[in-house]
């Protein structure tokens, strides 16, 4: 069978299938408690697939209409900023920015607007075993620079929404005034993680999301399973990531890049996860 013709039927499939894998969006639960129809919702969805194909992006739609439900699945009791670090052009953060308009909450965007920072040994190429493929960065690469970003989300998101603050991570998360109930890392590099959950996971709600693009690569989110690291460094104990490996699914059986770490505070359990309540209301024993 040749490309052209695959990718059509490809492209087919996805049309068909569509109502398959956007169910979970479309869930009448859904934004609900921030009085949200499901016209609302649809009309939400059609311009994040707009915003991932106008504007340049490491996300696909499906990935950012996963990062949109997570973030509507927050009760409004839940308060707090939503936070990237990494946006790139700004194509996920125009899609970030039309759930904060939607959900009253603060966009809150980091990044160097200069692409990457100098790459390290341990960086020079991750891999993603269950998906036969690897990565190779370079500094410099995904270089949006701050005023293309912000005019990006000016014609496509909710401009008023966002706060930007540029520079490395080293240098400006320390410092950053937030308080995050939902995260976003697309931050490629081992350093720069570790540099965003040292800054942000104990600012992080309890109950609240912590997301990375990098899930699929085992080698770089071993650090959410080292309880020794999680214990020394952020005193607490380590969350694993949901996603791990092959990344939350998507599409036609496809994985996405998306994995999450759930913040559970004293008192806690994994049935407390917002969406678990949101779909199966309380937790049933079985057996």
């Amino acid at each position: 069978m040749g490309f052209s013709l695959y990718a059509a039927l490809e492209k087919v499939a996805n049309v068909v299938a569509m109502p398959v894998y956007t169910h979970f969006f479309l869930h009448e639960a859904l934004g609900r408690e921030y009085g949200l129809r499901r016209a609302d919702k649809v009309r939400l969805l059609r311009r994040i697939r707009r915003n991932a194909s106008s504007i340049t992006s490491g996300t696909t739609w499906l990935e950012q209409l996963l990062l949109a439900s997570y973030v509507l699945s927050l009760p409004r009791a839940l308060k707090g900023d939503v936070v990237e670090c990494g946006c790139f052009k700004g194509s996920s953060t125009a899609s970030l920015s039309l759930v904060c308009e939607a959900t009253d909450r603060r966009l809150v965007v980091c990044d160097s607007f200069e692409g990457l920072p100098e790459i390290g040994v341990e960086d020079k190429q991750h891999v993603s075993l269950h998906h036969q493929r690897y990565e190779e960065y370079r500094q410099g690469e995904y270089k949006g620079a701050l005023e293309e970003v912000k005019e990006n989300i000016r014609r496509h998101g909710a401009l008023e929404r966002c706060t930007f603050v540029k520079g490395y991570f080293e240098s400006t998360l320390p410092a950053l005034d937030c308080a995050p109930a939902f995260v976003f890392l697309d931050v490629d590099l081992h350093a720069s993680l570790r540099t965003c959950l040292l800054n942000l996971w104990p600012k992080l709600a309890e109950g609240g999301y912590l997301f990375t693009h990098e899930a699929q690569q085992l080698d770089y989110v071993r650090i959410f399973f080292d309880r020794e690291w999680w214990r020394e460094n952020l005193r607490s104990e380590a969350p694993g990531l949901v996603g791990a490996g092959c990344g939350l699914p998507a599409g036609l059986g496809a994985g996405t890049g998306l994995g999450y770490a759930l913040k559970l505070g004293p008192g806690f359990s994994v049935s407390d996860d917002p969406r678990f309540r949101l779909f199966c209301g309380e937790p049933q024993r079985v057996g």
